[in-house]
């Protein structure tokens, strides 16, 4: 499976309310219509991260391979997809990269989830995490020059806080974001399928 993540950085005079509401009511449904797509997931920090990291949500896009993803973008209904992203979010803000994903504890979807760069999965508190992987990354982050993801699922929203408090988060200066991951067209793969 061609997994791609996008970290997007929403138009600084729109507020977060209005941002994630266009992104989810707006852009998915533009999305949804994009041909050879297998699974787009919107993970849109909790509230109490809104403006506190680099990103104000990242998608995940799935698709068969190299090539349906290339067909995809290079599509009239991609066009019209990248118009509207002009209105809601900063290119030159965003940062995309394709991923091979390495799990390190099989486990289920939740609706919480804990995303790190560079993240150590030995600092994760036992019994906290649902699943844990590895994201690896094809090009290193704009900012902080990670090459990977560390993508901690968890049972709860304070467990999520706990799992990013332990990495490091902010009081290391540590990029990290809580998120709730929420599947728009369902990834034909682990955790989303049961």
């Amino acid at each position: 499976m061609h997994h791609r993540i996008v970290f997007v950085k929403k138009i600084a005079t729109t507020s977060y309310e209005k941002f994630h509401l266009d992104w989810q009511m707006v852009h998915a449904p533009l999305l949804m219509g994009t041909v050879n797509l297998k699974g787009y997931v919107q993970n849109r920090p909790v509230a109490a991260q809104w403006g506190r990291g680099l990103y104000d949500g990242i998608a995940e896009l799935y698709y068969d391979s190299a090539a349906l993803e290339q067909e995809a973008f290079d599509s009239h209904q991609s066009k019209i997809i990248r118009e509207h992203e002009h209105s809601f979010m900063v290119e030159e803000e965003t940062f995309s990269a394709l991923v091979d994903e390495q799990v390190e504890l099989e486990g289920r979807q939740t609706a919480n989830r804990v995303f790190i760069f560079d993240g150590d999965e030995k600092r994760i508190p036992e019994g906290l995490a649902v699943r844990v992987s590895r994201l690896h990354l094809d090009d290193a982050e704009t900012h902080t020059g990670a090459r990977s993801i560390l993508s901690v699922w968890t049972a709860s929203e304070p467990d999520a806080f706990k799992v990013k408090d332990a990495l490091g988060g902010e009081s290391e200066n540590i990029e990290s974001l809580v998120v709730t991951p929420t599947p728009i067209v369902t990834p034909p793969i682990a955790p989303y399928i049961a």
